[in-house]
């Protein structure tokens, strides 16, 4: 019973911070999404995107038609006002640069085999330059251990908007990019499948006007 009334209360916060922040960020970021019919309806889903600002996670949030936990920092989980934030919404908390964590993949995969979705930034840091960084394994082991496809999301304008080092957002346009869903395929490693998604990550920047170089 307690269970299922966390469950409740964290599922109405999920709704009423979507509703507000559609309101809020939507017309202030005047965001656009590209191929949503993409999206599978229902099954579990891995979201993977570019990341450059901290606008980033709640623009694909409002911008999905499902609900997505997401994989964070738990330098940012930490953080007082974003910590009851984040447990309201029910954030998978990973330690920077550890590529296996026991606590953050158990949940990811609970979330995942009971049809969830999960979202995912393969650098696993933000990028300060414009660049791609390196993909981390995570997004690769994700979808290897659950089978879940992996849909890559390019998100363009943000780095404007709000980048890294720059205390307030300003009005910007934001374009979501939505790509074809990966499957995971038995031959491929999670660094092989991570790369995979770094560059379909790439391919979709690149068709929508954005040339990003690929740090090695």
């Amino acid at each position: 019973m307690a269970h299922k009334l966390k469950e409740s209360v964290k599922t109405i916060a999920y709704a009423a911070t979507k509703v507000a922040a559609i309101a809020i960020m939507w017309p202030y970021f005047r965001l656009s999404v590209k191929g949503r019919k993409r999206v599978p309806k229902e099954g579990a889903v891995i979201f993977a995107a570019n990341h450059f600002s901290y606008a980033d996670p709640p623009l694909i949030g409002i911008a999905m038609p499902r609900r997505i936990r997401f994989v964070m920092a738990d330098g940012l989980f930490r953080k007082r006002v974003l910590h009851v934030v984040s447990r309201l919404l029910d954030v998978i908390p990973v330690e920077t640069g550890q590529p296996f964590q026991t606590a953050a993949v158990r949940k990811a995969m609970r979330l995942l085999h009971n049809g969830q979705c999960v979202g995912i930034f393969p650098e696993g840091q933000r990028s300060r330059t414009g660049e791609l960084l390196p993909a981390q394994p995570g997004v690769g082991l994700f979808a290897k251990k659950s089978g879940a496809p992996v849909v890559p999301l390019a998100i363009l304008g943000t780095n404007e908007a709000w980048p890294p080092g720059q205390l307030l957002p300003k009005p910007g346009k934001v374009r979501i990019v939505i790509g074809e869903p990966l499957l995971p395929a038995a031959s491929q490693t999670a660094e092989e499948l991570a790369d995979k998604v770094r560059g379909a990550i790439a391919d979709l920047m690149r068709a929508n006007g954005y040339q990003p170089t690929m740090e090695e």
